[in-house]
This record gives structure tokens, C-alpha cells and sequence, in this order.
């Protein structure tokens, strides 16, 4: 009798595991399936602005940033571009305008539902700096990111840092932490 008890219960024990194991590698393969192809996105965040826009001293600034973006992802590697809209950081009477486009290389790494990234590219911003005159300066310069996202379907939520390395006469660097949703088609 106590065999035969023993018996059931293992088999109950084995069809509960191949039960859960179906499961979960289910929900792995379907968020690993949901997360590669062609993407769109939006995030919202705050934008750091520092610089020396004149003669005065520093300009230390920040203000609600926003940035739409798309992209193609290959398991592991993707391509993105956007256009982001920093706000317009204040400090003081002096005032920085910006936004640009940007181009990125993306290396992810996914571990089930979380997707972890790190990328790399180019943008090409606008700015208008105020401080008594006003000043319209442009140009193109590197920007680097870290990130993590995580699968829910179809959805991503996604929480990143991106430095955007200005290299100008009166900007020294824009940073910019947001929280965003992505889209995979």
C-alpha cells in the first residue's frame, strides 16, 4: 500500500513539474518571440543640461524631456532611431532650448522576460541658448546609453540612461533618464 501511494504521488509530482516547466518555457519563448522585428516607442524623463552658453559662469539646467523612436531588433543586436525634445532647461536668466535626432547600435542581452541593453551612436542636435542674447548653435556628436526593459506580450516597459556628448562652444554634455513604453510588431 505504501508503494502504490508512493507511485501516485510521484506521478502527480513528475505530470506538476512537465506541467510547470511547459509553462514557463511557453511564457520564455513567447516574450523572446514578441521581442525581435520592427518596434516603436515613447518615453518620458528628465534631461540635465550643463554648459557655459556666455562669459557668465556655468548654466546648470534640467527640465521634463520626451523622445519618440523606432527600430529593428535581431535577437541580440538592434538598430534604433528618434528624435528627442530635451525641454527647455532653465538656470537662473540664462536658458537652453534643445533637440535632435539620434542613430544608435544596441547589444542586448535578454534573460527571459528582462531585457538589458547597452548602446551606442550618433545625434545631431539644435539648440537655443538665451542668457541677455540669443545664440542658435548646432552639431553632431557621440551619445552613449544603458538600459533594461521588461516583456509584458507585445509591450515593453522600458527605464533608461542616455549621455550625450556635446562638444561646443557654450554646451559641455546633455544627460537624460526616462521611462518609456516599446511596441514590437
Amino acid at each position: 500500500l505504501y508503494f502504490k501511494m508512493e507511485t501516485r504521488a510521484m506521478k502527480k509530482l513528475h505530470s506538476l513539474i512537465l506541467s510547470a516547466t511547459f509553462i514557463m518555457s511557453s511564457f520564455v519563448m513567447a516574450s523572446a518571440h514578441a521581442d525581435n522585428g520592427f518596434y516603436l516607442g515613447g518615453s518620458l524623463g528628465n534631461a540635465e543640461v550643463a554648459g557655459t552658453p556666455s562669459t557668465s559662469g556655468e548654466f546648470n539646467g534640467d527640465d521634463t524631456g520626451y523622445k519618440i523612436f523606432g527600430g529593428f531588433k535581431f535577437t541580440i543586436f538592434a538598430i534604433e532611431g528618434g528624435y528627442v525634445d530635451f525641454g527647455k532647461a532653465e538656470d537662473g536668466t540664462a536658458s537652453a532650448d534643445l533637440s535632435a535626432f539620434d542613430l544608435f547600435g544596441l547589444v542586448n542581452l535578454g534573460i527571459g522576460p528582462i531585457d538589458l541593453f547597452g548602446k551606442v551612436g550618433v545625434f545631431s542636435w539644435d539648440a537655443d541658448l538665451t542668457n541677455g542674447s540669443s545664440i542658435n548653435e548646432d552639431g553632431t556628436d557621440p551619445v552613449y546609453g544603458i538600459g533594461g526593459g521588461l516583456s509584458l506580450g507585445p509591450v515593453s516597459v522600458r527605464l533608461e540612461y542616455e549621455y550625450f556628448d556635446v562638444k561646443s562652444d557654450s554646451l559641455d554634455d546633455i544627460q537624460m533618464i526616462s521611462l518609456g513604453a516599446v511596441y514590437f510588431f
